[in-house]
């Protein structure tokens, strides 16, 4: 199996795509809407990369921003 025929997408909604591996199961990026510009629909998006997939990067140093999913939006 190649690489290519190892990616898929999960998306539950058609604003959202979870790409991941099928051989592992591991998330490797995201697409989602950028929900803090306006509504989605309005063009921007938010790609957020699994970091930890890289070798050699010091992903303590990453600086985090917290998420309240809840009540945040």
């Amino acid at each position: 199996m190649s690489r290519e025929d190892a990616k898929s997408v999960y998306a539950p909604r058609v604003v959202n795509q979870h790409h991941f591996c099928t051989r592992c199961g591991c998330t490797t990026y995201s697409i989602t809407p950028d929900w803090s510009v306006g509504t989605p629909g309005d063009g921007d998006t938010r790609i957020a990369v699994n970091a930890r997939l890289f070798d050699d990067f010091d992903l303590e140093a990453v600086r985090v921003k917290h998420l309240d999913g809840r009540t945040g939006w």
